[in-house]
This record gives structure tokens, sequence and C-alpha cells, in this order.
């Protein structure tokens, strides 16, 4: 929709997306399928039906109103209405649940609207030095929806109100291109070095995300904090790390940050939610010993 966004969340007081006090603004759509996503409703760009079994009351009135389920003559399970079919997202029973446990897990903001709510914390946000905060844009992938985005980021810029990125970089550079004028911080995720192990488990190649962060580091003078997932059976190995080390050499005197972000399974209820296969308990948690480790090859 022209000056929309469709967003699945926006959090306020958000620590850990950026410096200071964040507003963390979630955008649909995504062109990575991460085997390990903890943010599972992102994936898709369109609208998607989430089920809250602690909120339903077992009326049924779902029932009546799905298609899919009458037509396939499938038994309602209990607390789980859902279950046995395919959802095509419809929604017609997310208007006929007085429970509120279907519900539409996006929306479609104005671009003034979002900047609304972004203004509100616009007093945490002017600390001085590395304490200021300010917005991010996360996912998801938030580029997919440059276009509205930098008319909103351009809004927000007018009032001096610090603006992050957070990209895994798979988009055409066009993307970046658009809103580099209004961008301070870039929020970008490596995850494997490796290509082909990269397109296993994230279903895309990594040449055009490394091309990318590249071209940002020559055409931004904006702030770029590499953030990477650390994932036991994935990615938590010292020759995957020293790989990503070398991938970011080239462009390290435009890199501030390196962050290694440890795996948590805290999506794994969303894909029960969200009708969706979770492959989050074949992977493992790092400890605290591991990340130091991982560190000093960075620190090297």
């Amino acid at each position: 929709m022209d000056d929309e966004l469709n967003i699945f969340n926006i959090q306020r007081f958000s620590l850990h997306d950026g410096p200071g006090i964040r507003t963390a603004v979630f955008l649909k759509g995504c062109t990575m399928h991460c085997q390990w996503c903890h943010n599972p409703e992102s994936i898709p760009a369109e609208p998607l039906v989430c089920f809250y079994p602690d909120k339903c009351i077992n009326c049924q009135k779902c029932r009546s109103v799905c298609d899919h389920l009458a037509e396939n003559n499938l038994p309602l399970f209990q607390n789980y209405p859902y279950a046995g079919i395919r959802c095509f997202n419809c929604g017609l029973c997310v208007d006929k649940c007085p429970a509120g446990a279907l519900v539409f897990i996006d929306k479609f903001y104005g671009i003034n609207e979002v900047y609304d709510v972004c203004v509100r914390d616009e007093v945490f946000y002017k600390q001085p030095g590395d304490s200021r905060g300010g917005i991010t844009f996360s996912g998801g992938e938030p580029l997919l929806q440059a276009g509205v985005l930098r008319k909103l980021m351009k809004k927000l810029k007018e009032s001096d109100i610090h603006c992050a990125i957070e990209t895994a970089g798979f988009v055409d550079f066009t993307k970046f291109e658009s809103i580099l004028p209004f961008t301070d911080l870039f929020l970008f995720d490596l995850k494997i070095a490796d290509d082909e192990r990269h397109r296993h488990y994230t279903g895309v190649p990594n040449r055009k995300i490394i091309e990318n962060l590249y071209a940002v580091a020559e055409k931004s003078d904006a702030e770029i904090h590499i953030r990477i997932p650390v994932i036991e059976g994935v990615n938590a190995d010292e020759e995957n790390m020293r790989g990503i080390a070398k991938i970011i050499s080239p462009a390290r005197d435009r890199i501030s940050k390196v962050e290694l972000m440890p795996y948590h399974r805290l999506g794994e209820g969303k894909y029960k939610n969200l009708r969706m296969i979770s492959h989050e308990k074949e992977f493992g948690v790092p400890g605290d010993s591991k990340i130091a480790g991982l560190y000093a090859i960075f620190n090297e």
C-alpha cells in the first residue's frame, strides 16, 4: 500500500537493538529462511493468523466460518482449532473469535502513525555521547520496504532522531542506496562464511550479502556494527568465525563493533502458534566460555 509499512511489532524502550534507549520497529517480509529464526512471523510478507491456545475458550465459532475445515470434515481438536487442516490466512476466524485467541499478527501503519509512536520517547533518545538512542528498523528484512521506509526515515532525521537499520543484507543494493542519507547506524548480520553451508541453513548464497557490506562501507558514512548469531551445530566453530573475520577484514576501518549474539529458543512457541515447522531443538545454545573464545578471534 502507498505510504504504509507492514509491521508486526513496535517495541519501545528496547535496550538490545543498538545504542541507548530505542524504539524497535519490526517490519514484515524476509528474503532468507534461516532455520533458527526466532521471528518466524516476519518471514512471509503476507498477513498471518496466529493462534494463542491459552486464550481459547473452545466456543468453536472459528469452525463455523472455516471453509477449509468444513470441506475436509475434520474434527476440531481441543484447544487447537487448526490441527489437521491447511490454513490460508483468510482471517474469517479472526473476526469470529470472541476471546482474542486468533489474531492477525501484522498491521499496515501509515508513515505518520509510526512517526507519532517513535517520537513519544524522544526525550530518551537524545542523550549525550554513546548513550544516544533512537529508532531501529528491524524485521524480517526492513529494506524490502525501503521505498516507504525512506520517507519515514527522512521525517525522523528532520527531527534529529538517530536511525539504525538491522539488515541481513540479501537485497539489491538499490534498496540500501535509497536509505543511505538517513541512516546513522547499520546493524549488519553475518552468519556463515562458507557459501554452501550458508545456502543450506539460510536458503540463499552469501556473495550478495558480502558485496553489500563492502558497498555500504565504501559509500556510506554510517557507523557499522557486525552482528553474528552464534549457534552450536551451525556456525559456532572456530573455522567459521575466522572465515567471517577474514570477510570483514577489508572493511575493518569502517566497522566499529562486532557483536556475538548467543542463540536462544525464545521463539520456539511461535512456530506451533503459526503452524510452522520448527528446527530450533536441533541447535544448541553456546556457553559463556565459547563466546569468550570466539571473541578472541576477532580481537586478534
